[in-house]
């Protein structure tokens, strides 16, 4: 398994089509990106499993 992975996710705020580099070494439970396209900040929440990454829940965080 690579160590970094990269994971899609629609912005909440202008639902534009974004990427999250993830470190799977250590995962967080959440982080804080802004939108490459509008740049407001989205909230991300990773569930993971054993098997790895299971979803990314982007929603907003204002």
């Amino acid at each position: 398994m690579e160590p970094v992975t990269e994971w899609p996710y629609a912005c909440p705020f202008c639902w534009e089509e974004n990427t999250v580099l993830i470190d799977l070494s250590a995962p967080p439970a959440s982080l804080i990106e802004d939108c490459r396209v509008c740049c407001q900040p989205i909230l991300l929440e990773l569930s993971m499993s054993m098997h790895g990454i299971e979803q990314v829940k982007a929603s907003r965080s204002d």
